[in-house]
């Protein structure tokens, strides 16, 4: 998940990574539909590919926040 949230959203990657990762993996997951969302589980999805370009866009603008 690193390097791909890297790419998107520097930032947030920095968040997730960080002393505040869990409330961005929360954010993260509740945009991608996961429920009691973890680092493995979001993890997960980018690496399976089910990332949706409108879900993407929806973590560029949480990137913004």
């Amino acid at each position: 998940m690193g390097d791909f949230l890297k790419l998107v959203a520097p930032t947030l990657a920095s968040t997730v990574l960080g002393p505040l990762g869990g409330v961005a993996v929360a954010a993260i997951g509740h945009i991608l539909g996961i429920s009691d969302a973890t680092t493995e589980k979001v993890a997960q999805a980018f690496q399976d590919g089910k990332i949706t370009p409108e879900q993407l866009a929806e973590i560029r603008k949480l990137e913004m926040q």
